[in-house]
């Protein structure tokens, strides 16, 4: 059976990834903030109790990050799907404090930069030709006003990603990058006006193309920004 490690599982995109893998039977080993997000997921997935594996672990933590690939030696996952991240805006560069811009440093990409390390080291013990997918932003190639810290820190995402790809071909390693606009989930449809929502990013389409990378079918594929802006006109 295949194994994929997820992070952010527990969340609303999460949610929809972890219910792709699963239904296409794989095994998933999920990472949660707290037991709090376990419950949900175990609640969510009560009918594949079998074939998943909850734990909870602090991403941008590097000796937890580093117990979790431990735990994981044995099992061989053949794929990663970094999902954990978080945003903070509404300040110009001038009015952000710096524990804003820290904050988003840790969550995106100190974050990335753990998995994508004990991830690669992973796959190259265990002679895996793996796949990481992580998810950037579309402030990585459109900044907005009062998103400095955000943009900045999923830009550095996406180097990693990128770094992390060249380095992987020689061992069959692959990595790519998923930049999504709004995603539809029900915490940003709260505060949708004016039908705006039906343009935002299906986070099915999301799982689906982060499923397709995982898969060797994708093999050919590595080093790709795919930019998932939104729904295209009719």
């Amino acid at each position: 059976m295949n194994h994929v490690l997820i992070t952010g599982a527990a969340g609303n995109l999460g949610l929809t990834v972890t219910k792709m893998f699963l239904k296409n039977n794989w095994s998933v080993t999920a990472l949660t903030k707290d037991s709090i997000e376990s419950n949900v997921l175990e609640s969510a997935f009560k009918d594949f109790s079998q074939d998943l594996t909850i734990y909870n672990c602090d991403v941008t933590n590097e000796e937890q990050v580093k117990q979790i690939f431990e735990l994981l030696h044995l099992r061989h996952i053949s794929a990663i799907v970094h999902l954990v991240g978080g945003i903070s805006a509404g300040q110009p560069i001038n009015e952000t404090p710096l524990v804003v811009f820290e904050e988003m440093i840790s969550i995106n990409t100190t974050s990335t930069f753990l998995l994508l390390s004990q991830g690669i080291e992973h796959f190259k013990t265990n002679e895996i030709q793996g796949s990481i997918i992580t998810i950037g932003a579309k402030d990585n190639y459109h900044q907005s006003k009062n998103r400095s810290a955000y943009a900045a820190s999923k830009a550095a995402v996406q180097s990693l990603t990128l770094t992390a790809s060249e380095e992987g071909k020689e061992y069959g390693i692959r990595a790519n990058i998923i930049l999504p606009g709004i995603i539809r989930t029900p915490a940003n449809l709260a505060w949708a006006e004016n039908g705006e929502e039906s343009k935002w990013t299906d986070p099915k389409s999301i799982a689906n193309t982060i499923f397709y990378l995982a898969t060797p079918v994708s093999k050919g594929i590595t080093g790709t920004v795919i930019e998932m802006y939104g729904q295209l006109p009719a």
